[in-house]
């Protein structure tokens, strides 16, 4: 995310990161934490300090984040805070990704990998073996618990906000691609939003060379 954040900063951004607890990419999560409380406490960080209007930057699990933050907001009828805009980058908000990743807790390894391979090329089969591992650890099962994933996944014309929002898609991806999320993307997006390259799962992170020029394109 480093280039990321620079290129924010030189356009004179202030960047806020917060840490979701539940879901950090360590193996020392803590499960008692809620959705509902990260986003009480965001909220009550950006109202005392002023900030009320934000665009959200999203990737993986963090698509579902930012749409139980947008709907916090309107079942709060929070009139401080106003998303501007949204930059996703292959984000988990569909059902189908969220019946392959959530319920990996209920199902064996091997099963899962199985899901997994069938969606990529075999170039990409090592990839799958790591994220189907950590799906099935301490990780995947605090984040999976601790974040209502079918309570803010989208569905074919679901999103009717007015912002503007920006997809990054990685074609071999298993959590969103053009292919199984057809769909979703045609319904819910922009065609001039959306953005696809080859690829796997953080690809688009990966390729600054690629990425910077696009959001240069966004962002003036």
């Amino acid at each position: 995310f480093l280039k990321i954040i620079e290129f924010f900063v030189k356009k004179n951004y202030v960047i806020i990161i917060p840490i979701y607890q539940a879901s950090q990419a360590d193996w020392y999560c803590d499960n008692r934490i809620h959705e509902a409380q990260f986003y009480k406490y965001l909220t009550n960080f950006l109202i005392p300090n002023k900030i009320f209007e934000i665009e959200i930057l999203a990737w993986s699990m963090g698509g579902i984040i930012y749409k139980g933050f947008e709907k916090y907001l309107s079942l709060q009828k929070q009139p401080h805070i106003e998303i501007k805009r949204v930059f996703l980058f292959e984000p988990l908000i569909t059902t189908r990704a969220a019946i392959d990743t959530y319920f990996s807790q209920i199902r064996s390894y091997s099963s899962t990998l199985e899901i997994f391979n069938s969606f990529t090329r075999d170039k990409y089969r090592y990839f799958n073996l790591v994220f189907s591992y950590i799906l099935h650890t301490e990780i995947g099962f605090f984040a999976s618990n601790s974040i209502g994933y079918f309570s803010s996944i989208e569905l074919i014309n679901s999103f009717k906000e007015n912002y503007p929002r920006y997809i990054f898609i990685s074609e071999s991806d298993i959590i969103f691609n053009s292919h199984s999320d057809k769909q979703i993307l045609q319904s819910n997006f922009r065609e001039e939003c959306i953005f696809s390259d080859k690829g796997y799962h953080g690809s688009w992170l990966y390729k600054n060379k690629l990425l910077i020029p696009k959001l240069e394109q966004i962002v003036k």
